[in-house]
């Protein structure tokens, strides 16, 4: 299979084709690469097409080829229903269904609809939750990207959360404020922020600590057998200062992160430290990680990640962080890495959205670290 990568309004994208037929497209994902292939005229010509959708020329896609063959019969339906969308109109699962003729089978609908291989030539993002309720999404970017494409298509959407608006008009600024900046970021595409699964201030510093200095997979397998420990897998200070140390270094902890947990556990516990959420909203980020970092083991950096991911608050710039640091030198073509002071001082123009550049200097990481 072989894949052209081209530049669109959202993002980098790859249609990927054998013989005569499109076999794939792809919207802006971590890590994409771009192609050596050299396209055949009709390859480009379906991208060209994408591209001035994407710039609201909108295109009906009626002469894109595309390979069907591994869809079943009911997928092939709901992709016909799904097309016979109109350009800046929406449709919930449940009316999908209704018009392919399968009324029951609105959860149906969206199965398939997580299996479109043709995003934008098969307009999934048209297909709303009840009540034009954005739904989810499962491209990179999830509704962040799909509410995107349905603003440049001019269609109406209810209840959208309100950080998504925020986040497109923060991208925006971001991008006149830094033009070198804006050029990476309309090649990475639509930023969004991935929300920490933990259920709480405590369970999120102890997975921070959990996960220092190890691997991936190590790190994850000590957390879920240290999670295994808990009523419902959700840790608790109060139900952690009752396990015995054996059992907490049987899960695979080290001595000084059982000592650091313990720690954690201790302070919250006696209120030492603020972990109640309605009262972190009514502090800084300053007095956050001042307050957090009496914990042992818990650094700046912890905090940050935990006002960026946890909090999901716009204005953090971790400058001790290697992968921001790679991502900076990247996008300013330095041949050494900078100084964090270095880096502090040329953030200030991106304030008040410093995470979301943040994310941008980490995705540019990645792509060169994928050119390795």
């Amino acid at each position: 299979m072989l894949n052209y990568t081209f530049d669109t309004e959202i993002g980098k994208m790859t249609i990927s084709w054998e013989k005569d037929k499109i076999q794939l497209i792809s919207l802006p994902e971590r890590g994409m690469r771009n192609s050596k292939s050299k396209p055949p005229k009709w390859v480009k010509e379906s991208a060209q097409q994408i591209q001035k959708h994407l710039q609201g020329k909108y295109c009906d896609f009626e002469n894109i080829p595309l390979d069907f063959s591994s869809f079943t019969e009911f997928q092939k339906l709901v992709y016909d229903g799904c097309q016979n969308i109109a350009v800046g109109s929406t449709m919930s699962y449940g009316e999908l269904a209704e018009i392919i003729g399968r009324p029951r089978a609105a959860r149906a609908v969206g199965t398939a609809l997580g299996k479109n291989l043709f995003p934008i030539v098969i307009p999934c993002h048209r297909v709303l939750a009840s009540g034009r309720k954005i739904g989810g999404f499962s491209a990179e970017g999830t509704i962040s990207t799909k509410y995107r494409i349905l603003e440049i298509e001019k269609a109406k959407v209810n209840n959208v959360p309100s950080k998504i608006p925020e986040w497109l008009n923060a991208m925006e600024i971001l991008a006149n404020k830094d033009k070198k900046l804006g050029k990476s970021m309309r090649k990475i595409g639509t930023f969004h922020l991935e929300k920490s699964s933990a259920h709480s201030i405590f369970e999120s510093l102890a997975m921070s600590i959990v996960f220092q200095q190890l691997a991936g997979a190590a790190a994850r397998a000590i957390w879920q057998r240290f999670c295994q420990l808990f009523p419902r897998e959700i840790p608790t200070a109060k139900k952690l200062i009752r396990i015995s140390d054996e059992v907490l270094r049987s899960v695979g902890l080290s001595r000084n992160k059982m000592l650091a947990i313990r720690d954690l556990a201790q302070k919250t516990s006696n209120k030492e430290i603020t972990t109640d959420i309605k009262q972190l909203a009514n502090m800084s980020d300053k007095e956050i990680i001042k307050d957090l970092t009496q914990v042992r083991g818990i650094g700046n950096w912890t905090v940050q990640m935990l006002l960026m991911f946890f909090l999901q608050r716009l204005d953090v710039f971790p400058e001790d962080d290697y992968g921001i640091s790679k991502g900076f030198a990247v996008l300013y073509e330095l041949k050494n890495l900078p100084k964090p002071k270095e880096m502090r001082e040329a953030a200030k123009k991106w304030q008040p959205y410093r995470t979301i550049a943040s994310w941008y200097l980490w995705r540019l990481a990645d792509l060169e670290k994928e050119k390795t």
